[in-house]
């Protein structure tokens, strides 16, 4: 176009990229969105604790069986372009290891499956059939965050759209069986053939991208365990301290607490349609940076944005909280003092997610770990002093890993700008 420079129209086509991407994940939200919501009116308020911890336990395998893997393959694959069989042999390394990580995962997962599940009136046939369900769930989501990662290293927001729709539909058109079978076994179910359907539509729209039948190679394998190994500590942590809340009021047997934390934080849902931007805009673009500047020149955008986006969220939990509780249906009318809590964790997650994000795009995983004490130490005084009986306990309690993690990820961030490699002498 005439009179339009060319870094000014490669930032239109960025922006372009960005409005698309975000208009096909915000359909995808709402889709999915509808369908959670759904569950939520539909179960019985013990049915859907039921659901709760059968999602807890979902969440908790798909984090030890992808420690960052799919985050590695982003980072890593960046420098291989459009190399197809070099971006299939890094995707099939980075199988294997979830792969293995997933089959090292499983007794420690039925363990807790049944610490979590004990004590509550569901029947024994039930709990066995809902490990089963999320077993399943965990080994056929991880390969689609695998292949799904090349799709953010690509832009590719139609295959991004595609795939998310796939479950997404699935879960609104199927989530009315809840009508006549209003369980969790059926809530779940539903959701494990989503969760399939995606996965065929990923592994076929990334044909064009990855070959299959590419080996990987010893340098790709080794740069992935350097990539997970420093990630291992805070990926098993995050694990259990994602869910801490559900695990321990699954464990003193309050399943309304259980219920009215599962509902009350699906409005964080809303909120993460901003996190689906990170591995497909945020991380590929700052891998890319190799001036300082440029790179601090982004960042304050984004953080700009951040800033903006949690003072309009949080202050909206005190001017309207009733168009925010109205979404829940009138089983969880009464969460009113939760709902500041809850939105912002949301908002401090999606900060704390950028940053990090922000920094593993640098290849810089190291220190990680440092959120570990804080945030436990933070619990654990917390629990003490005050106890952990009631949903906004619950809440409160993960808002304290929430506050740490997003510091040390701004601490971390800081150590990235601050060691920044000098640019080679000319002549």
């Amino acid at each position: 176009m005439p009179g339009i420079t060319a870094p000014l129209r490669t930032r239109l086509g960025w922006v372009r990229l960005a409005g698309l991407f975000m208009v096909g994940q915000g359909i995808v939200q709402l889709v999915n969105t509808a369908a959670g919501l759904m569950i939520v009116r539909l179960l019985p308020v013990d049915e859907y604790a039921f659901y709760t911890l059968g999602m807890t336990l979902v969440t908790l395998l798909v984090f030890a069986s992808n420690p960052g893997v799919s985050h590695a393959v982003i980072t890593q694959g960046a420098a291989h372009g459009s190399d197809r069989t070099a971006t299939g042999g890094l995707v099939r390394a980075a199988l294997s290891i979830s792969h293995r990580l997933y089959a090292a995962a499983l007794p420690v997962f039925a363990l807790v499956a049944a610490l979590m599940l004990w004590g509550h009136g569901w029947s024994a046939g039930a709990k066995v059939v809902v490990v089963i369900i999320v077993a399943a769930m965990g080994w056929v989501r991880v390969p689609t965050m695998i292949a799904t990662s090349v799709l953010n290293l690509r832009h590719d927001s139609r295959g991004l759209f595609l795939v998310g729709m796939a479950e997404g539909l699935v879960r609104l058109l199927l989530i009315p069986l809840c009508f006549l079978w209003p369980s969790a076994v059926t809530a779940l179910s539903v959701g494990l053939l989503g969760l399939w359907l995606a996965r065929w539509t990923c592994l076929r729209h990334t044909q064009a991208a990855i070959d299959w039948t590419a080996v990987s190679t010893a340098d790709q394998r080794n740069g992935l365990r350097r990539f997970i190994l420093p990630l291992m500590p805070i990926a098993i942590y995050s694990a259990f301290q994602g869910q801490i809340a559900v695990l321990i009021l699954s464990f003193v047997g309050s399943t309304s607490s259980i219920a009215n934390l599962g509902a009350v934080t699906r409005l964080g849902q809303i909120l993460s349609v901003g996190t689906l931007l990170l591995p497909f805009m945020v991380q590929p673009i700052m891998a890319r940076q190799i001036d300082r500047t440029r790179f601090l020149n982004r960042l304050a955008l984004i953080v700009a944005g951040l800033a903006v986006a949690s003072t309009l969220v949080i202050a909206s939990a005190y001017v309207a909280p009733g168009w925010w509780l109205w979404i829940l249906g009138r089983s969880y009318q009464n969460l009113e003092r939760e709902l500041p809590v809850t939105l912002a964790a949301g908002m401090l997650t999606l900060i704390g997610g950028t940053l990090y994000t922000v920094v593993i795009s640098r290849n810089r995983t190291a220190g990680q770990y440092w959120v570990i004490l804080p945030s436990v130490l933070g619990q654990v005084i917390f629990a003490a002093l005050h106890g952990v009986a009631t949903t906004y306990d619950a809440l409160v309690l993960t808002l304290i890993p929430v506050v740490s993690y997003a510091l040390v990820q701004a601490a971390l961030l800081v150590r990235v700008v601050r060691e920044w490699p000098a640019r080679p002498a000319v002549g």
